[in-house]
């Protein structure tokens, strides 16, 4: 068997991790930035290497900051000019949009510090860890044991209690994805583009919406609305025709042909009574033979209703 993988050591996560910072360090190297998109308006990254952008914030603020800072604003300036650097180095970042960087690095430090508490400072049989995690070997030993002696204190449990009691009390909690509702618009954008080129066609509930969201909707439910409110209730009765109606709105000359074309079978086996078996015919065949014709004659043939056409049409086509 193989080396059993450590609590932590991700694969994916690793792989991911190491792709950026070989693509971010590879940028920074060579002095080429890669290109970043932002948005006009919130001045936020978008585009393809946004994902990358953020998770590079995240390494960088992992490297120059202490796991046992506090409070983020009482970093040093010269860290954070440290910090700025390497990511404005890596990826093209206007002059307005520095702070957002910045902020970005925060906002991941936090979540980091977070993580490190949560997966990795206790195992699974609820054992303290006195070693820092492999994954990240930036973090020393002796900043490993100051991490855990706060995070153990009365005072660090008794902000973490007051805190839960504070999310207890939101009424909604925050469901998007990575990229956050900035994202969400960005596909659902894309989505109504292929939409107006004639490149994609809502149906059902696979909608933009859905699409955007990459969750498909479940049968019978509306987004927004109570589960006893149903999609009849919200948007009206479909369009769509039953069974019932297609057959009745089917045009009266089909109908009439497929009936002709039973008693044209029925026809075969009538001769076939009549010529092989040496049977007479009885009352019902004359029944059948009676109705039959009748039917033949209010069927147009192809030819008279070429010409009924015709004539409606006012001689067009000449």
């Amino acid at each position: 068997m193989g080396k059993k993988q450590k609590r932590g050591e991700e694969k994916s996560r690793c792989t991911r991790g190491r792709s950026i910072v070989d693509v971010a360090s590879e940028a920074l190297k060579n002095k080429e930035p890669l290109n970043l998109e932002w948005d006009k308006k919130t001045r936020e990254p978008i585009g393809e290497n946004a994902a990358k952008f953020g998770s590079w914030c995240g390494v960088v603020a992992q490297k120059y900051v202490s796991i046992n800072l506090l409070v983020w604003y009482e970093l040093e300036e010269a860290v954070k000019k440290d910090m700025l650097s390497k990511i404005t180095g890596a990826f093209t970042v206007p002059k307005d949009c520095e702070d957002y960087c910045l902020s970005k690095a925060a906002i991941s430090w936090r979540s980091w510090k977070c993580r490190l508490r949560r997966a990795y400072m206790v195992n699974k049989e609820g054992v303290i860890q006195k070693s820092p995690p492999d994954l990240y070997p930036q973090i020393t030993p002796t900043a490993w044991t100051t991490f855990i002696a706060y995070h153990t204190s009365e005072e660090f449990l008794a902000k973490s209690e007051k805190n839960k009691a504070n999310i207890s009390k939101k009424e909604t909690m925050y469901t998007g994805s990575r990229g956050g509702y900035r994202k969400l618009t960005e596909t659902a954008l894309t989505y109504v583009k292929e939409y107006a080129e004639g490149k994609f066609k809502s149906s059902g509930t696979d909608d933009i919406l859905g699409r955007a969201i990459g969750k498909p909707e479940h049968p019978g439910s509306v987004r927004g609305v109570s589960s006893h409110v149903g999609v009849t209730k919200v948007f009206g009765k479909s369009e769509r025709k039953t069974t019932t109606e297609y057959v009745k709105s089917l045009d009266k000359r089909v109908i009439d042909q497929h009936i002709l074309l039973q008693g044209l079978e029925g026809v075969g086996s009538l001769l076939w009574r009549l010529f092989v078996e040496d049977k007479e015919l009885d009352d019902e065949d004359v029944d059948f033979l009676d109705n039959l014709k009748q039917l033949t004659k209010t069927i147009p043939n192809a030819e008279e209703e070429e010409e009924e056409n015709d004539k409606e049409g006012g001689g067009m086509d000449e």
